[in-house]
């Protein structure tokens, strides 16, 4: 009789630390979620600023001036 309810037991502490894995998985997927959200933001606010940079600096820049000249890249 004993042996039943260890086995119960050990059975139910089993089942008990794989919902616990089970958790800690959908809590790291949710994280890596997050983390792929911000990687995302943090480079489409980069790719802006680069762009919003490459703007102000091919207006005042002389070689810029000359590379769009020399590779016809004015979009305007």
């Amino acid at each position: 009789m004993q042996i039943n309810f260890d086995v119960r037991e050990n059975d139910y502490k089993l089942t008990q630390k794989l919902t616990q894995g089970e958790l800690q998985r959908q809590q790291q997927q949710e994280i890596d979620r997050e983390a792929r959200k911000t990687q995302r933001e943090l480079d489409a606010a980069e790719k802006m600023e680069l762009t919003r940079a490459f703007v102000l600096d091919r207006e005042t820049d002389p070689s810029i001036q000359k590379l769009i000249k020399e590779f016809d890249l004015n979009p305007f």
